[in-house]
């Protein structure tokens, strides 16, 4: 399923479709106020087969926050079929989490 993820003032929004972050910003799918104990673990990669036999990697990561009773809680599960992107995505959260000032 395809998700809009936008990161601005310390929170990532998570929304259905482009259409909604214009017409309706308020209605997300998912907020996460980002802070210091927020990570995001490390990526891992996944070969599929599409259709016709094709093999295809798949990026995927969590962000995750730390907790003083349960470890760290994995909040929500990142994925693109495009590495850069999950680099990308990944650099501008740890810019709002662990590295904000």
């Amino acid at each position: 399923t395809t998700r809009l993820i936008i990161v601005a003032d310390g929170t990532l929004k998570v929304y259905d479709h482009e259409d909604t972050v214009k017409f309706n910003p308020r209605n997300t799918i998912m907020e996460i106020p980002l802070d210091r104990q927020h990570r995001c673990s490390g990526w891992k990669r996944k070969n599929y087969k599409q259709k016709g036999g094709i093999p295809t990697d798949f990026f995927s990561f969590y962000v995750m926050k730390d907790s003083a009773i349960l470890g760290q809680i994995r909040e929500l599960k990142i994925g693109s079929h495009d590495l850069q992107t999950m680099e990308n995505i990944m650099r501008c959260l740890e810019a709002n989490t662990h590295n904000r000032t």
